[in-house]
């Protein structure tokens, strides 16, 4: 009897949590990468280009799809592990020079969730993927 609680269930979003534009090392602007995204059905977009804090809020622009702050740190940890973290949320403050600890300290302390962002390709073991309390990965 599904069926006669369809209305109950919840609304289901596609999108994407780690993306880079020409802010960092990406090869599209923004609005192309709206443009290209909603082309493929996608309903929102994580702006998470290499240490570029977003500001979703300060962009004037209108996109045919929801995007949403957020960052990608990298570089390694005071063991020599080599880590690529993906911060969804809006982060101020948090530039390279503080250091990649520091700075997953403090987007966590700002709100952001703290995703292990491709942990085969950084060769991360499980005890790196461990180590810092990710919320995803």
């Amino acid at each position: 009897m599904l069926f006669r609680y369809a209305n109950l269930l919840p609304d289901w979003y596609k999108g994407n949590t780690h993306i880079h534009s020409t802010a960092s090392d990406g090869g599209k602007t923004f609005p192309e990468l709206a443009e290209m995204y909603a082309g493929a059905g996608y309903d929102f977009l994580f702006r998470t280009d290499h240490w570029v804090e977003s500001d979703v809020e300060g962009d004037g622009a209108v996109y045919p799809l929801l995007w949403v702050d957020g960052m990608e740190l990298d570089g390694c940890d005071h063991g020599g592990s080599e880590y690529h973290v993906v911060c969804l949320g809006k982060t101020r403050g948090i530039t390279g020079e503080i250091g990649l600890v520091a700075a997953m300290e403090a987007a966590r302390a700002q709100g952001a969730l703290l995703i292990l962002a491709h942990p085969r390709w950084m060769d991360n073991s499980q005890d790196d993927a461990m180590r810092y309390g990710f919320d995803g990965v």
